[in-house]
């Protein structure tokens, strides 16, 4: 907080998690006080109760009086749910701060500045303006609320995350919020973009109401009738105001202007309409006209298999990244010096040729799988399944649509409308989005580059979806004809069959087996290829059982604490009996799905993944900055469990790095 400021009032109050300031900013050279209240996670998690709830209505209050704007920073779990709290009326004392925000009579602004989860940032929400960092996550419900309701209802929980909404882009899209800021809490060196966003969002809520109580004299109207109150009030409302827990002005002085009150009312419209909601009826996924076939478990499987697919239609370039350039180019490097004859003095200095070779090898995978973990992040366990999956048949991701691929969006949505035989088929196999697609008006505002992205991931659900040729009876091509008389992959022949029906606006699929210049190539080019595709199906199988023994650490660490507590330390057979419990799991075929030759014991399986999951370690170990995958991962883990302290995380990232 305290870099945002030009210069500081006398006026700062921290105290645990809450925090209050009045600072004086640069507005066009002139300097403005302005108050703000923030939630400090450093502190309790930034968990506010009761009574930081009526501090911050009672701050509010005086910055009002003042006529000083209003700046909340979101940063919390959510609000203190424990016994004591309920006992001394947090609901009440929630239900306070969001009318006292909304009553104001001065512009506020809301950033969410990390987590804004449920009623602890909900007060602070209720603004003229919210702003999110590039990093913030905001939701009226946490997610593990979210996925019981979904599992009572018998909803799909990712699309109910979707129409909710959690990150600043969806949220933007979505009108929940009005700005994604170009700034992290994590990038000190873009800080003046915080403070400009903070200075331009004040600037445009003030333009704004300007502009709105020039353009509506009926304001004035309603603003004649409040003073006309205030100067004679009824005796009914001199009883209210007697009894009312919001702060009535008394005075003259401090009565609201005009400005005042379109401040509220434009509050008031801003957050009704951030507000949505839905029926069971209306909602998409149960919709009569819309419920897909097939219980909860086969949408959820569509919504992992969308997942992975948006990241194989437009997998990360290599040379954007430079751990991944390094390790491509040294893999090459050392592939082509493999069978060089060295003499002792030259492999003294440079080396082995073999041993570099497969250094560079396992440096390479290793790099790869690191960065693909971290960059699914909470996708990771789905994608990683979906992609050993997709490796043991890795012909058919040739055949998966690009975005580029597609050239006319909009002729290819009136041709699917005219498809009578296809066009029941493809809708049941669209997801809610691309429903709203084939209606009419369907792609009205719609920019073409949102559509081709759009159709291009519907698409390729349809592609990996279930036959299409029974629906089609004699209008099935001959080309596709032969692919089944050949017995290839239900993909291939979906492809073929799409590639015909619309090939006016699809493009014909890459000719296999061409080299992909280095500026071109993706990270799915490095995996596929022959010699390394064998060893990126173990990477996944060892991603897999890493991410297993991490939630189980997770799932056990009142256990590990209770235990470090009372030993000061850890013993190394409770962390084994976790590590050992994982792998007779995946042994199972419980958590990666299947594994072995099919004759193997589940004991030989077993040891067959702690070799290789070990082995796994140790090259991470071994990487440069190896250590710094764990902590990666510690950030974003935090994330999904939101409710454990930091500390913990810490904790847990240490065991890994001392394994």
């Amino acid at each position: 907080m305290r870099p945002t400021s030009n210069r500081y009032n006398t006026e700062e109050v921290s105290d645990g998690p809450f925090f209050t300031a009045t600072v004086e900013m640069q507005f066009n050279g002139e300097l403005r006080p302005i108050g703000f209240l923030a939630q400090d996670r450093s502190a309790e998690n930034g968990i506010w109760g009761p009574e930081h709830h009526q501090r911050a209505a009672e701050f509010m209050e005086r910055s009002a009086k003042r006529a000083v704007p209003i700046v909340t920073f979101m940063d919390t779990p959510g609000a203190d749910a424990k016994e004591e709290a309920n006992r001394n009326n947090q609901a009440h004392s929630i239900s306070r701060l969001i009318a006292e925000a909304s009553n104001v009579d001065v512009p506020n602004v809301g950033v969410i500045y990390g987590l804004g989860y449920s009623g602890g940032a909900i007060p602070l929400a209720a603004s003229n303006m919210i702003l999110a960092v590039s990093d913030g996550v905001f939701s009226t419900i946490q997610p593990p609320g979210l996925a019981h309701i979904a599992r009572r209802l018998n909803l799909s929980w990712q699309e109910c995350a979707k129409y909710v909404g959690l990150s600043p882009f969806e949220l933007f899209v979505q009108g929940n919020i009005d700005g994604v800021i170009d700034y992290s809490p994590n990038e000190p060196d873009k800080l003046d973009n915080l403070r400009s966003a903070i200075v331009s969002g004040l600037i445009s809520v003030e333009a704004r109401t300007k502009q709105f109580v020039a353009e509506n004299p009926y304001i004035f109207e309603h603003y004649r009738q409040s003073l006309q109150r205030y100067l004679n009030p009824s005796q009914q409302l001199q009883m209210m105001q007697t009894s009312a827990s919001l702060k009535l002005t008394k005075n003259p002085t401090e009565y609201l202007n005009v400005f005042g009150v379109a401040y509220r009312y434009l509050r008031y419209l801003k957050v009704r309409q951030r507000i949505k909601a839905t029926s069971t009826q209306q909602y998409g996924r149960l919709a009569d006209q819309d419920l897909p076939a097939g219980e909860l478990d086969k949408r959820a499987d569509l919504e992992r298999r969308r997942t992975f697919l948006l990241w194989l239609q437009d997998a990360d370039k290599v040379v954007y990244d430079d751990t991944l350039s390094k390790a491509w180019r040294n893999y090459n490097e050392k592939k082509q010096a493999v069978h060089d004859e060295r003499g002792r003095i030259a492999q003294l200095i440079f080396g082995e040729p073999k041993k570099n070779y497969e250094d560079a090898r396992a440096q390479l995978i290793s790099s790869v799988g690191v960065f693909l973990y971290n960059r699914w992040k909470g996708d990771a366990v789905g994608n990683l399944r979906a992609l050993k999956e997709f490796l043991t048949h890795h012909e058919d991701t040739r055949e998966i649509l690009q975005v580029t691929d597609i050239d006319y969006p909009v002729g290819l949505i009136q041709a699917l409308r005219h498809d009578d035989k296809l066009l029941d088929t493809i809708r049941e196999r669209f997801t809610h989005e691309g429903k709203k697609l084939l209606r009419d008006g369907g792609t009205t505002d719609k920019a073409e580059a949102y559509l081709s992205s759009q159709l291009t991931e519907e698409f390729n659900l349809v592609i990996t979806g279930d036959d299409l040729v029974g629906y089609l009876g004699d209008e099935v091509h001959e080309a596709a004809r032969s692919l089944v008389r050949q017995g290839a992959s239900q993909i291939k022949i979906n492809r073929e069959i799409v590639q015909q029906r619309y090939s006016e606006y699809i493009a014909p699929r890459q000719a296999s087996g061409e080299p992909v210049p280095f500026s071109d190539m993706t990270v799915l080019d490095v995996i596929i290829n022959d010699e390394l595709r064998p060893d990126f199906v173990a990477e996944c199988e060892n991603l897999l059982l890493f991410d297993s023994v991490y939630d189980q650490i997770i799932a056990n660490l009142d256990a590990i604490a209770e235990e470090a507590q009372s030993g000061q330390s850890l013993s190394k057979q409770s962390l084994g009996q976790l590590i050992e419990t994982t792998i007779d799991f995946a042994a199972k075929g419980l958590t990666i799905g299947a594994v072995g030759s099919g004759v193997q014991s589940a004991d030989e399986i077993s040891g067959q993944l702690r070799e290789q999951v070990l082995d796994w370690y140790l090259r991470i170990m071994q990487m440069p900055k190896g250590e710094d995958f764990f902590r990666a991962v510690e950030e974003w883990k935090r994330a999904r469990f939101p409710d454990l302290a930091d500390a913990l995380f810490v904790v847990v990232t240490y065991l890994f790095e001392t394994l």
